[in-house]
């Protein structure tokens, strides 16, 4: 398979170009591999910085991929097989971007609440299997992966869940994406009065309470019994009971 990136050309048009090719020699994440790179980024280096190189950022995406399967393959079991579910995530469209190649291709999110304010967008799930992640100037690779993450982590709701996906307000949208953030313990800064932040709220208090003591697998198949923030709430504070409910 290959990796692409989103250029942008002096006639402000886009471009994927592809930049690394990686071998796969089993079925299994661990033998996923870096087969071959382009030495660097030729006529567009001037919109990358020097540090997004692309062995690096092949290597972040290697990386991102072994951490959701790694995350997702107990939850899963029940339907897919480690190789099924290594293939689902293989197949998903990722795609980095350069800064001035993603003020082209960012969506405009409208408002979930009127009192929302607004954010800076640096990487988006398509909802049609695909992902975009920018390379901002001020960002390192550590920063790059974590947004990796998190849009597999959008991904993953709408594979595993689609009808709970489709039905999701944006709070718990992103309630389900932070999990993984939250269970591997990132430094988590979200400004307030957005999805982001409510989800981020959310997962803080449900795993003092209804999640304390539970596996990423318990959590994450609870989680996806809920479509609304309200009812999310509800039920981390005891006022709303999901059944099968957890002794």
């Amino acid at each position: 398979m290959t990796l692409e990136i989103l250029l942008r050309t002096e006639n402000d048009r886009l471009v994927q170009k592809y930049f690394a090719r990686l071998d796969l020699k089993e079925a299994d994440p661990s033998t996923l591999s870096v087969a071959s790179v382009v030495p660097n980024w030729g006529k567009y280096r001037h919109q990358i910085n020097q540090r997004y190189t692309p062995r690096a950022l092949a290597d972040q995406y290697i990386e991102s991929i072994k951490t959701l399967h790694g995350y997702f393959q107990d939850t899963v079991r029940h339907k897919w097989t480690s190789e099924d579910l290594l293939q689902k995530l293989l197949l998903a469209r990722f795609s980095y971007a350069s800064p001035a190649a993603y003020q082209l291709k960012k969506p405009v999110f409208v408002k979930e609440k009127p009192g929302d304010q607004e954010f800076t967008v640096v990487a988006n799930y398509n909802n049609n299997y695909g992902i975009y992640v920018s390379l901002p100037e001020d960002f390192t690779l550590g920063d790059i992966k974590r947004y990796g993450i998190h849009e597999l982590g959008h991904l993953m709701h709408h594979l595993d869940a689609p009808e709970n996906y489709r039905a999701s307000d944006a709070t718990i949208k992103e309630t389900m994406a932070l999990l993984i953030e939250v269970e591997q313990g990132m430094n988590l800064i979200y400004k307030k009065d957005t999805p982001h932040w409510r989800a981020q709220q959310l997962l803080i208090k449900a795993n003092r309470k209804k999640l304390r003591g539970k596996d990423f697998a318990e959590k994450w198949n609870t989680l996806t019994k809920f479509k609304k923030q309200k009812d999310l709430e509800d039920y981390i504070n005891g006022k709303l009971i999901i059944f099968p409910e957890e002794p």
